[in-house]
């Protein structure tokens, strides 16, 4: 279930309702588009009342800790570094937390939600790729497990680019009508999460950039 084993909102080539990062990138280590993840179809069937899109959804409300940049007040780049690191982290979990259930939330909660964590074009790209869901009948399910890591460092840059072995295994998407299970993701899919830092200190994704086979 990578970004792609859900929504769909840009070229992921994923599944269904499978993430819509912005459509290009440029990455040393990557592809230039993004199709997020191939899945493998497993005809199992889980609870479709657990899938059912509810306009009472709660919105998710990320926590201080996910969306304030904590720099310290030296200038010693080492703890800049750390500090700069632990907010993009804590942002790219967050954003798949909001990811698996927006969905379910009420269409005028979804780009509430995300702007916390995410700016264009990957904002508008979700909020679509949720739209269409909808329309589709399917969802996401399951957690994904993040295995991070950094191939570059941030530097004191307004840019950063992270790295994630994500394991989609216990995720994908459902047929919300009789929650039969459409697609599975795989244990090791290779992503980046291009992050910028705004005006206001915090940092947030604009691209999720899917490296198709390359190992992690």
């Amino acid at each position: 279930m990578t970004i792609g084993t859900h929504f769909r909102a840009c070229a992921f080539s994923l599944g269904v309702f499978i993430l819509a990062a912005g459509c290009t990138a440029n990455s040393a280590d990557g592809p230039t588009s993004i199709p997020v993840a191939s899945v493998t179809a497993t005809p199992s069937v889980v609870d479709p009342s657990t899938f059912a899109p509810s306009s009472n959804a709660a919105p998710a409300s990320p926590s201080p800790s996910a969306v304030e940049s904590s720099a310290p007040s030296s200038l010693d780049p080492a703890a800049l570094e750390a500090a700069d690191r632990a907010a993009i982290e804590a942002q790219w979990t967050e954003l798949w937390e909001i990811y698996t259930i927006l969905a379910r939330m009420a269409a005028d909660e979804r780009k509430s939600s995300l702007v916390a964590v995410t700016s264009s074009p990957l904002t508008e790209n979700l909020v679509e790729a949720a739209r269409q869901a909808n329309l589709d009948g399917v969802d996401n399910y399951g957690k994904v497990i993040h295995r991070l890591f950094w191939q570059t460092g941030v530097d004191g840059a307004t840019t950063a680019t992270i790295a994630d072995c994500q394991d989609q295994s216990q995720a994908g998407t459902v047929r919300v009508s009789t929650g039969e299970t459409l697609t599975t993701g795989r244990p090791r899919i290779s992503l980046r999460g291009d992050f910028i830092k705004g005006d206001d200190g915090i940092w947030r994704a604009r691209q999720i950039i899917d490296l198709g086979n390359s190992d992690c």
